[in-house]
């Protein structure tokens, strides 16, 4: 009798035979259906490669502030004081570390070669589905499209049979983004859902921080949003407990208070990421020291109006996003310009390669940003350590739409 594990893994397997071919294109809220493969993903694979990928997003956050600090007239408009008024590397210390000592960034600021979320509707779930498939038709017109009908990592991974996958997100939309099948993951998407949670409740960390999300108030989102103080707990312990071939942490506070045009919550928001940032390079790195290849990847879904509230289709500058990267693969030199005009769709290829995942040819897939890649491992520095520094949180206020 299969168990269950077995069962996604073989009935994955069969889906990805008619999944990993072109994908349909278009603004259309019906997803696209799947097609006959053109990708030789479905071949055993004859051993394992030893390596891991972590993609953490930071829902809504934009570059301006990732790489240009406090915006002045934002901050004008919102009445933040002049000790508010914090420089990129003081609202985001441990992501600046990062690009300074060990790793990358593409779209880093107005005179670097941008990156950018294909659309036309720069809202989260299109956005998800790029980064986890790989393609820049996605399908999938707004966040009421439903579940990914092409072959995700997630898809991917567990036909290959190599390691564990798993998601912890913030926002439960993000579920539908990981994966073909209803329950295709485990994961834990807001503060009830997911699939398999007992798999990932096996550790004790990790069941004490979905208790008490699940005690929590949604704020700053509504409906099952957890906020990401317990998502971030919840997947640090996973990561440090599970050692997994492919985690995907997705905190969504900062496009809450984006979207409730609270500016000062916001900032406060992506110092708190900063923070967790911190620890999970603190882990990534010491795998990296046991002679465990590990590669951190830190991105968003979409950028945000110049206006700050809002995002989508009808704000073409929302379309614009970021990449850091570090750690095994990444060439340490900052600031990177791109080969070629990028968008968050490339950032799948990339981890394909990094786990020694067969590419996806297709007429819409991503490619893989050489510009971060070298052939050969590089000296990293093992002993890195995140800064402490975390601003208290602000009043929180109701979420809107993403």
């Amino acid at each position: 009798m299969l168990t269950r594990s077995a069962h996604i893994v073989r009935l994955t397997g069969a889906l990805l035979l008619c999944a990993l071919g072109t994908s349909s294109g278009g603004d259309s809220s019906a997803a696209a259906e799947p097609v006959a493969s053109d990708s030789a993903a479905s071949t055993p694979r004859a051993a394992c490669q030893k390596s891991s990928v972590v993609l953490l997003t930071l829902d809504g956050v934009r570059w301006q502030e990732v790489f240009g600090g406090v915006d002045a007239a934002q901050a004008q408009a919102h009445g933040l004081a002049a000790h508010e008024r914090l420089s990129a590397e003081r609202l985001m210390p441990n992501l600046h570390r990062l690009i300074a000592l060990d790793g990358a960034a593409l779209g880093a600021g107005p005179d670097q070669a941008a990156i950018h979320a294909s659309g036309p509707n720069f809202v989260s779930l299109p956005g998800y589905i790029e980064l986890l498939t790989g393609r820049t038709h996605t399908g999938c017109g707004g966040n009421d499209c439903g579940r990914v009908r092409t072959a995700t990592l997630f898809d991917e991974l567990a036909a290959d049979g190599c390691g564990t996958a798993a998601l912890f997100s913030s926002w439960p939309g993000i579920e539908l983004a990981a994966s073909m099948l209803d329950g295709g993951v485990q994961s834990s998407a807001g503060r009830h859902g997911g699939a398999h949670r007992e798999q990932l409740e096996a550790n004790a960390a990790v069941a004490k921080a979905f208790a008490a999300g699940a005690r929590a108030s949604a704020e700053p989102g509504d409906g099952d949003f957890r906020p990401d103080a317990y998502t971030g707990e919840a997947a640090l312990a996973f990561l440090q407990a599970a050692h997994p071939r492919f985690l995907f942490i997705g905190l969504g506070d900062t496009d809450e208070y984006g979207h409730a045009d609270d500016y000062r919550s916001y900032l406060d928001a992506m110092r708190r990421a900063d923070a967790l940032i911190g620890r999970v390079a603190q882990v990534v790195f010491q795998e990296m020291a046991l002679g465990h290849p590990t590669t951190l990847f830190i991105s968003t879904d979409h950028g945000r109006a110049d206006g700050f509230a809002q995002h989508g289709g009808e704000y073409a500058e929302s379309s614009r996003t970021w990449l850091v990267a570090a750690g095994s693969g990444i060439v340490a030199r900052g600031p990177v310009a791109a080969s070629q005009v990028r968008h968050i769709a490339d950032v799948a290829p990339t981890i394909r390669h990094l786990l020694g995942l067969p590419a996806v040819a297709t007429p819409d897939a991503g490619h893989v940003l050489t510009e971060l890649l070298v052939a050969q491992a590089q000296a990293l520095t093992s002993a890195w350590r995140p800064t402490q520094e975390l601003l208290a949180g602000s009043e929180l206020t109701a979420g809107r739409q993403r």
